[in-house]
């Protein structure tokens, strides 16, 4: 599956979510709820990948820096 950036990146679709990008931080978070609460688009994207959820002390790298 691939992430769709709409509005000169502002705003990215995945899996049937929306996710908005924050101009502070840069990290994208969806519109609503994913389960019990807002997700990260890279936490998402890694967990549906994935299928499972990212494990107790670890992170997702943005080796290239683009987040």
């Amino acid at each position: 599956m691939k992430v769709e950036y709409l509005k000169d990146g502002k705003i990215a679709h995945y899996n049937g979510y929306q996710f908005i990008r924050d101009d502070k931080t840069g990290y994208y978070l969806s519109s609503v709820k994913i389960g019990a609460r807002r997700k990260r688009l890279h936490v998402y994207v890694y967990e549906c990948e994935r299928g499972q959820a990212i494990p107790a002390g670890y992170q997702i790298h943005h080796i290239d820096g683009d987040k």
